[in-house]
């Protein structure tokens, strides 16, 4: 498959983010552009950064992190726009913002603790090059020490919804095999998987043109289920797709666990995700 131009955008959304976590997901995405620049021949590549922060993430200092890391050469094929928005927006609304700054082929929503590997993008490129039927791509992710995130799902029901929840206070809940099951460890982590209906939206490789005619995210959730709101409208207009040949690290802390706010944030986008697809209970 063919395209006009050969380019790839990343957007990637701040609210209070550790600036050492953002600082390396910054050099390992450039690496990995650059490779995909040398190996696939990639005319432009193009990152949006958003900064949902207010105050804003200090404009001096961002710049320095960018700069250091390699995105402050004039001539260089890849580009870099900051978005301020001087507020939260919500996570999905701010990636709008990047994904209509482009008609790239690809776009690629990326938490700003995500660690890409060097052949990462390039593994991304081909593999939606050779499968033109697939619209959404998820890696294997793992955590900082080695272990497994298991973030592929089903469809959401109120049932494993509910556990969930639930398994934040309890965590005995988390060795129950219905839990097990939401969390997809009945499928080989090591063999590729077509039409998972909820992908993370940790690290979403997206098909630009289809991605724009889905609508991108839906603003109406703030923060949670947006991503698999997306993966299910995604799946609509083609396949989506596992590739563990592409491995990321998440260095994820999973505040929910501490913070009640981002619980009530859980518990109104799962409300949110029901109304709009439909109440199940398994």
């Amino acid at each position: 498959m063919g395209f006009r131009i050969k380019g790839v955008c990343a957007s990637i959304v701040l609210y209070r983010s550790d600036p050492s976590k953002l600082e390396k997901t910054l050099r390992h995405l450039r690496l990995s552009l650059e490779t995909a620049r040398e190996r696939i021949g990639l005319h432009r590549t193009l990152l949006v950064v958003v900064d949902n922060t207010s105050p804003p993430f200090p404009q001096g200092s961002l710049g320095d992190m960018l700069a250091a890391c390699g995105w402050d050469d004039a001539r260089d094929v890849h580009e870099v726009e900051l978005i301020r928005n001087h507020g939260n927006i919500g996570f999905g609304a701010a990636h709008n913002l990047a994904i209509q700054k482009h008609r790239l082929p690809f776009h690629l929503v990326l938490n700003p603790d995500v660690y890409l590997p060097a052949d990462a993008v390039r593994l991304a490129w081909d593999y939606c090059v050779g499968h033109p039927e697939v619209v959404l791509l998820s890696p294997a992710v793992f955590n900082p020490d080695g272990g497994r995130q298991h973030l592929l799902r089903p469809l959401p029901n109120l049932c494993d919804v509910s556990l969930r929840f639930l398994a934040m206070t309890f965590p005995s809940i988390r060795r129950w095999k219905r839990y097990a099951r939401y969390e997809c460890r009945h499928l080989d982590a090591e063999r590729e998987h077509r039409q998972i209906p909820s992908l993370s939206g940790c690290f979403m490789w997206c098909r630009s043109e289809v991605l724009r005619s889905v609508g991108g995210f839906d603003p109406r959730f703030f923060l949670y289920y947006e991503d698999y709101d997306l993966s299910r409208r995604m799946a609509k207009a083609g396949e989506t797709a596992y590739c563990p040949s592409i491995r990321v690290v998440h260095d994820w802390e999973r505040l929910i666990l501490r913070n009640w706010r981002l619980r009530y944030h859980n518990l109104r986008s799962a409300i949110r995700y029901f109304n709009k697809w439909g109440w199940k209970w398994c």
